[in-house]
């Protein structure tokens, strides 16, 4: 699918089938191939839960690794309504079918990108 004259495709680091994409290249543009590989990581990955409904992000998993079982709990609290009214409230629009995310500055998509834009 890419023309005869290209010498190198670039995949990024989520790819975990380098190997079997690079036989199929290879297959297709009967050609060899190199696979070019490396583990470094530039920018150490951690790994947050944004509840949604709720108001901040809590880093679960950190840059070494570690499940942070503190902030996992806090982000499931976050999830639970404060007082038995919200749950009876919430139970009767799920009922109806009214539940559904908030659009515009109440809603997530809106409070998550200004916490990151934050950070």
């Amino acid at each position: 699918m890419a023309p005869k004259n290209s010498r190198f495709v670039f995949l990024s680091a989520t790819v975990s089938n380098a190997k079997e994409f690079a036989d199929w290249v290879a297959k297709v543009h009967q050609q060899p191939y190199h696979i070019v590989y490396t583990d470094y990581q530039p920018t150490p990955l951690q790994h947050y839960i944004f509840p949604a409904g709720g108001e901040g992000l809590y880093m679960v998993v950190d840059e070494r690794g570690r499940f942070r079982e503190d902030s996992f709990q806090r982000a499931l609290n976050a999830l639970v309504p404060k007082a038995e009214s919200d749950k009876k409230r919430e139970s009767s629009k799920l009922q109806k079918g009214l539940v559904m995310g908030k659009v515009g500055k109440d809603g997530d998509i809106f409070k998550l990108v200004k916490i990151i834009i934050r950070r």
